[in-house]
């Protein structure tokens, strides 16, 4: 009978190839802890410490990437929930990705996205409400005579709503704030 150690020699070729294809598989499925493991026992059981290095920088390569792709497509997710206004949804990415990656960088940059949102938000409020009060107070209706006839009517609420948003752009009236408040508390949403 052949010792743990001969066999080991004897086959020793066979479990390097098939340690480095778990290391490999590891790697691939995301299994990085695991893959540091085998990547150490290939080190220091087989001596293979150059190769064993070389997986363990590819395995903190991997892992970062890894890392890096997920915090881009939840920040792009993020994106989309604070552009179609969906605040608590937001709320709840930002804080999924606040535990699953804390550092300050991060959380400035979820900070500047909400605020960014919530500013465009407010100007688009303010907006519409600016754009129904010039359509009440007659603003871009034909003066008579010397108006333009039906393609002035038809164009006038697109004059409008540029003008409002002009309006808004550069501050409004003050209502964006009062507006966005009251309409949070109406339905309840944290914005």
């Amino acid at each position: 009978m052949l010792s743990d150690n001969a066999r080991r020699v004897l086959f020793r070729e066979r479990e390097l190839a098939l340690l480095e294809q778990a290391i490999e598989e590891d790697i691939r499925d995301g299994r990085f802890d695991v893959a540091a493991t085998l990547a150490d026992e290939f080190g220091e059981v087989f001596g293979e410490r150059e190769r064993a290095e070389a997986f363990r920088q590819r395995i903190l390569q991997d892992r970062r990437q890894r890392h890096e792709a997920v915090r881009q497509t939840m920040l792009l997710e993020l994106d989309g929930r604070l552009g179609h206004r969906q605040w608590r949804a937001a709320r709840d990415i930002a804080d999924r990705l606040r535990r699953a990656q804390p550092d300050a960088e991060l959380e400035a940059d979820i900070e500047r996205r909400f605020l960014a949102a919530r500013a465009r938000h407010k100007a688009e409020l303010e907006a519409s409400f600016l754009e129904e009060m010039l359509k009440h107070a007659g603003f871009g209706e034909s003066r008579g005579a010397f108006g333009g006839g039906t393609g002035e009517a038809q164009f006038a609420s697109l004059l409008r709503a540029e003008h409002a948003r002009a309006l808004a752009a550069r501050g409004g009236i003050g209502l964006a704030e009062s507006l966005v408040r009251a309409l949070s508390v109406r339905s309840g949403d944290q914005v």
